[in-house]
Formats: structure tokens, C-alpha cells, sequence
């Protein structure tokens, strides 16, 4: 084991060595350094800019896009991005349609999906609210709907219902309007009455 005195001379000689050329941790880069970075065909590209990028432009051999809303991050090979979507689209646009294609929450984005995002009926059952809220649009007739009792698969969408539930009290009045839904509920907040 070396002496005290001796740790101090080899420390010193290995300083020699290094010389002056070395950096310590809190030296500035050598410019060496950041013309290499910049010279790096990648540095030229920010996100903004990568985004707006066609396929055929982009030198990634695989591309990654990560979904806010689920935390999902779906990933394309660039060949098959381009063989699905031509060199000419622009990478954003199948971003885009890749988590379109592929999120887990329903984001009112297309048509047919409501702005906000509504459970199937199995989860509203599974997760405490059996009931259903709804109201006529015609003559503002509040009343529940026992989701567990309906006959509907229970992968549909408490949305969907709207355009399949009717009020009674019109029907016998020989109309059909369509309900609106009001909310889930854990229990009936309207006693049913039968007239």
C-alpha cells in the first residue's frame, strides 16, 4: 500500500502527464466539438421542423410518436410509412393518423364520437354507476335507465344510446323524439311512475 507521500507524487506526475490540454468538468467544449454537432445532418432539425418533413426527406430508419392522452408510443419503420402513405406526405399527417388509429381514449375527433368521452356500458356497471340519466327532447321528461338490465352489448358506448332510447310518455302519443343524456348515476334519481 503506497504511503501518503507517495499517493501525492503519483497524483502529481499523472497531472504532468495529462497536461494542459486536458479539460476539467467545468472547462468550456473544445470548438471541435460543436462543429461536429452542427454539421450533424440531425442538429438542422428541430421538432417543428421534423414534423412538417415528408417521408421521403426523412433519414430515420424508425419513427416514433407518443399519445398524450394514453402514453402510448407507436412506432413505423420509414419504408412502411412510405409504402402506406406515399414519400410525398408529410409526417405530421401520419403521425396523426397513426394515433388516430391507435389511441385508447375516444377524443371526439371524428364525427361520430361525442367531444367527450363516454365508458361502454359494462364499465359504467363495473364501476359503480349502473343508472343512466337521461331526459326527453321533446317534452323534458326525466328518467333512468337501468344499464345492466339492457339488452345491448356490453362493449357499446353510453353515447350511443341517445339515438336508441325513446320516452315513453311520447310514444303512446304516437311520437318518437330521441333522449338526452344527462349522467351516470349509482343510483335512480327518478321514481318510475306508470300512468
Amino acid at each position: 500500500m503506497p504511503t501518503p507521500k507517495q499517493m501525492e507524487k503519483l497524483a502529481a506526475e499523472a497531472a504532468r502527464r495529462l497536461g494542459p490540454s486536458a479539460a476539467g468538468p467545468d472547462a468550456p467544449l473544445p470548438a471541435e466539438y460543436w462543429e461536429s454537432v452542427l454539421k450533424d445532418p440531425r442538429a438542422e432539425a428541430t421538432g417543428a421542423q421534423m414534423r412538417q418533413r415528408r417521408l421521403s426527406e426523412i433519414q430515420r430508419h424508425v419513427l416514433r410518436i407518443s399519445c398524450r392522452r394514453c402514453e402510448r408510443t407507436v412506432e413505423i419503420q420509414t419504408a412502411d410509412a412510405v409504402r402506406l402513405y406515399g414519400g410525398n406526405a408529410v409526417w405530421k399527417d401520419v403521425a396523426q393518423r397513426l394515433l388516430d388509429n391507435t389511441c385508447q381514449q375516444r377524443t371526439g375527433r371524428h364525427e361520430e364520437e361525442p367531444i367527450d368521452p363516454s365508458p361502454t356500458i359494462d364499465q359504467a356497471v363495473n364501476g359503480g354507476f349502473p343508472w343512466l340519466e337521461i331526459q326527453c327532447a321533446r317534452c323534458k321528461t326525466p328518467s333512468d335507465v337501468d344499464l345492466a338490465a339492457m339488452k345491448h352489448p356490453p362493449t357499446t358506448f353510453a353515447h350511443d344510446l341517445a339515438s336508441r332510447l325513446r320516452c315513453r310518455k311520447c310514444a303512446k302519443a304516437g311520437r318518437r323524439p330521441s333522449a338526452t343524456l344527462l349522467q351516470l348515476a349509482w343510483q335512480p334519481r327518478h321514481p318510475r311512475t306508470e300512468a
